[in-house]
């Protein structure tokens, strides 16, 4: 048996017959040298990533396995944040080590070691090993998802900002731009749904059973945490030339997976949970009940109000989302002594409702100039989205059917008048495309000393260890060959 890279980690029989091979060694040295290379051999093997996480995801296996590498070839190149759960950076992975694709570089979430960020870690892998997102062109999908000595490690494809900074530093430069954006709002809407609906295609399943039988068990999800900066946007280079933006979701640390039955009647039930999560501004009104129950038309309430700001934005730029935002501001409930930007508000322990603010805004909207075709159905499902009553609001496969316009917005749709100088805003911030193309010129000097590394081959070893709240570098490189 021949000895090579490629065949390590090698298991105790492969030694085994190693040592038979070998001449001139004593039993108890051969005891010795099978028990010390098994122990320590991982310090020496590079592993390669692969797709098999997505196999994996389709049969609802788990797909958090435990690492026993030491070292992986990854380079961290800057921190990009920190959240509840622990830290994200983005990395470069030698391209000898993984089957991802063509990018250069990745994000790495490394959740800390404390009992909340075990749950998320656990709900993550729960969630993406139930088939409830593969590959859809709305949901950002783990590449790799893996646990090293009691600490949790996912690679992701690495953005290029958030919907919160997109909203804050582009500007809708021309109707190219505006149809664009519609069409990433229906991409959005599709992941929801997707989510929500894991294991159903269509709204049949709502339908009564044609034989009068109990519907079969499915699957059902729901996010609980969507806000802007949970929808990711990923600059790409478009079929002509051009730079595209594409918006997902991500951050599934608040999301469940959980069983759906129906009746006969079509009458379904889904799972309910009572830890109301998220951010407290796209909460619905049922978080502020004596004994709130979330789901799926909790999901539904925060991708209205998401979506209304974006519309706003949309319209009238930054500026004005950041006044409609202050206007929302103030007490909740004066019972509860609850403050926090929600889009309703509780009057004298009363039912909830919705804000002045937000009503006059969807009000002022529908009169707008631009308020026909897309804009006026993407209004008017806003407006049914963010209905108190959550046994009122329409299911995300309603949504995705009733927004389907969005999909095919085109520019003979409106005319630039219908936008009240809303396209010069554009020469104050910089717009999608113009940005896109500062970014292009535009490199880093850590990605270009990152590109050069990869270029020559090297591999600089990360070792799986958080120091002070950092992983470990060690500095020296090795080759790939």
């Amino acid at each position: 048996m021949k000895i090579c890279d490629e065949r390590l980690p090698l298991s105790k029989s492969d030694m085994k017959d190693v040592l038979k091979q070998a001449k001139g060694i004593s039993e108890v040295t051969g005891r010795f040298f099978e028990h010390t290379f098994c122990m320590n051999q991982s310090e020496f093997c590079l592993p390669k990533f692969t797709r098999r996480i997505f196999p994996a995801m389709q049969r609802g296996e788990n797909i958090a396995t435990d690492f026993p590498h030491e070292n992986i070839p990854i380079h961290i190149i800057k921190k990009l944040g920190r959240g509840g759960f622990g830290f994200v950076y983005k990395i470069a992975i030698h391209p000898d080590h993984h089957e991802f694709g063509q990018e250069q570089f990745y994000a790495m979430k490394v959740f800390d070691k404390s009992h909340d960020t075990d749950a998320s870690f656990a709900r993550e892998n729960h969630f993406f090993g139930t088939r409830a997102a593969v590959e859809h062109g709305g949901i950002v999908t783990p590449l790799a998802f893996w646990t090293h000595r009691n600490t949790g490690y996912m690679i992701l494809p690495c953005a290029d900002h958030d919907l919160e900074t997109h909203l804050e530093t582009r500007a809708i430069g021309s109707l190219s731009d505006f149809c664009a954006v519609l069409k990433q709002l229906h991409t959005l809407i599709s992941g929801l749904a997707k989510i929500h609906y894991p294991t159903t295609t269509d709204s049949n399943f709502h339908k009564p059973s044609e034989n009068l039988q109990p519907k079969p068990v499915a699957q059902t999800g729901y996010h609980m945490d969507i806000k802007p900066e949970n929808i990711l946007v990923f600059v790409k280079d478009g079929e002509d030339g051009k730079k595209t933006e594409e918006f997902r979701l991500t951050d599934f640390g608040c999301g469940r997976i959980a069983a759906m039955t129906g009746n006969s009647r079509g009458q379904v039930t889904s799972h309910q949970t009572r830890n109301m999560m998220g951010n407290h501004t796209y909460q619905a009104p049922e978080a502020l009940e004596t004994t709130p129950l979330s789901s799926r038309p909790s999901d539904i309430w925060s991708m209205g109000a998401l979506l209304l700001e974006v519309l706003v934005w949309m319209l009238h730029g930054w500026d004005a989302l950041k006044q409609f935002r202050s206007k929302i501001n103030g007490v909740v409930s004066t019972a509860l002594n609850t403050e926090s930007g929600r889009f309703y508000l509780v009057e004298n322990d009363k039912r909830p409702r919705l804000r002045d603010a937000v009503l006059d805004k969807m009000a002022s909207t529908r009169n707008e100039k631009a308020c026909k075709g897309p804009v006026a159905a993407l209004l008017t499902t806003i407006e049914r989205m963010l209905a108190v009553d959550k046994e009122t609001r329409p299911n995300a496969m309603q949504v995705f059917q009733a927004l389907q316009s969005l999909q095919f917005a085109k520019e003979s749709d409106f005319e630039p008048a219908d936008f009240e100088g809303l396209f010069s805003q554009a020469s104050q911030r910089p717009g999608m495309k113009e940005m896109s193309r500062l970014e292009e010129g535009t490199k880093p000097e850590e990605e270009e000393k990152t590109v050069k590394i990869l270029e020559d081959r090297e591999i600089p070893i990360i070792r799986l260890a958080l120091v002070d709240e950092e992983p470990a570098i060690q500095l020296t490189c090795t080759s790939s060959s």
